[in-house]
């Protein structure tokens, strides 16, 4: 197991923004929970033991359905009747005797009505409601003992997932801030939170927030068109989750922040066995007191117990840059899925991958059209002169400084970093024959200017002042001094 928990970017500003849609995202999950556990109480009061529950959710499917009993009139006509009325072809024929005893049989009714929805789903013939019932008598059926959920009911889905084969607007936004369980919202709050605040920082809370819808939508109509296209037996299942929206900010992320420092917890095999076999010791603890939500808790607790008492052999950590953890995770986790996707025809894991890899082409495209790429370069090339000098390595400060004035012709900050460069240097004499010094008194007076020009006063002041520090003569022409 690979997750991304560090991102050694600070931040200027507070990410307003970014909380706020965790916020959102967090309030719909919750209203959606209770939601659902409003529905687990009724049936519960109404139902007060596994057996009475089990009925109930046999009575919703019969409550559906007459296929069984429509066949079984079918082959009893009138013109397959004795004279007293009694179906001589269902008395004769041991099938439709069984037919009949299934029509009476409760539990029967609703197992074959079960398997007539879901032979529906997988051929893809079953209408909205038809797979919201299918997913009601599947939801009844595995939280029939649970005392509390974080599983929405699916008739939630009706209004906020997006459904391909029934598309609607509210849908289609909504379903930017809908999760399906308690897992799955962790881990888009988690990756949100990682990489959001550092692009809020650098975009500004307005642009950062369109940024997130714009990715988003880009993530449902690719998911849109390659569930026609490919998985056509899959339009009428609905999609939720803002994976696509932070896939998008993720693939913002990469090419903006590239040779950021990204921080990555990983379990060794033996981890991955503890976390199952202590996870599901502790989770069947907890699962007696609040239902199957207690499986997640008991994983939680296994790994914060390897995390304490495993490292090294159970787990450990390492470092890399956003580029190749972003870059790495997109490509294990959702190209190579998608092409085994197009190979069967069919989801490999019920994640909508193509969502992922739209949200994440439309956040690359974003950053390479508004130059957040040339924005990484210039941040990076002021982050190495800055630390080149605080080493005192003039030559290689130097380098980076003229290689950003490249970049950035005019730029007061590079023409600061290049006198400085020439000041740490010290004595000698410049390529061009001139002294380090007299270039470095230069450099400070385009320095200055470029400041001036930019309209930061403070800016040049500062630098004025700095020059006077390291030259006791540098004096700056009348014309310009103020």
């Amino acid at each position: 197991m690979l997750l991304p928990y560090c991102v050694e970017r600070p931040v200027k500003r507070a990410p307003v923004c970014t909380y706020a849609l965790m916020a959102i995202n967090v309030v719909v999950f919750l209203a959606m929970t209770i939601h659902a556990n409003i529905i687990l109480s009724n049936q519960k009061a109404d139902y007060t033991d596994k057996s009475s529950v089990s009925a109930q959710i046999i009575n919703d499917a019969r409550a559906t359905s007459n296929n069984i009993s429509n066949s079984v009139t079918d082959s009893t006509s009138p013109d397959s009747t004795s004279p007293n009325g009694v179906a001589n072809d269902v008395m004769a024929d041991p099938e439709q005797q069984a037919l009949r005893e299934m029509q009476d049989d409760p539990t029967m009714r609703a197992a074959v009505h079960r398997g007539e929805l879901e032979d529906k789903v997988e051929a893809g013939r079953a209408s909205q409601e038809e797979v919201l019932q299918l997913q009601s008598i599947v939801w009844r059926a595995q939280h029939a003992d649970d005392a509390f959920t974080f599983d929405p009911h699916p008739t939630a889905y009706k209004w906020l997932a997006y459904w391909v084969g029934a598309p609607g607007l509210l849908g289609f936004f909504m379903s930017m801030f809908v999760h399906g369980g308690l897992e799955h919202i962790a881990g888009n709050m988690l990756f949100l939170w990682l990489f959001g605040r550092a692009l809020e920082d650098v975009l500004g809370p307005l642009i950062y927030t369109l940024a997130y819808l714009v990715c988003g939508i880009a993530a449902v109509l690719l998911y849109h068109i390659t569930t026609q296209a490919i998985m056509p037996h899959a339009t009428m299942v609905p999609f939720v989750g803002a994976s696509g929206a932070i896939a998008g900010l993720q693939g913002l992320f990469a090419p903006r922040f590239y040779r950021t420092p990204v921080r990555v917890f990983y379990t060794t095999y033996m981890g991955f066995v503890a976390i199952g076999l202590v996870g599901g010791v502790f989770g069947a603890l907890v699962a007696g007191f609040i239902g199957s939500e207690g499986y997640f808790i008991g994983g939680l607790i296994a790994i914060a117990g390897i995390v304490f008492w495993g490292e090294e052999t159970l787990w450990g950590e390492f470092t890399s840059t956003a580029a190749w953890v972003l870059g790495g995770f997109f490509v294990w986790n959702d190209v190579f899925p998608v092409m085994i996707e197009m190979y069967m025809g069919r989801s490999v894991d019920g994640v909508a991958h193509w969502a992922h890899i739209g949200g994440f082409l439309c956040g690359v495209a974003y950053a390479f059209l508004v130059g957040l790429t040339g924005e990484a370069k210039t941040e990076f090339l002021t982050e190495d002169a800055r630390a080149s000098l605080e080493k005192n390595h003039g030559t290689s400060a130097l380098e980076y400084a003229q290689d950003l004035l490249k970049h950035k012709p005019g730029d007061p900050t590079a023409l600061r970093l290049i006198a400085e460069a020439l000041d740490t240097k010290g004595k000698g004499l410049h390529s061009d024959g001139m002294a380090h010094s007299e270039k470095a008194a230069d450099a400070w007076e385009a320095a200055i200017l470029a400041f001036e020009k930019a309209g930061d006063r403070d800016g040049a002041a500062g630098a004025y002042n700095q020059a006077l520090a390291k030259h006791n003569s540098f004096i700056m022409p009348p014309k310009i001094q103020f």
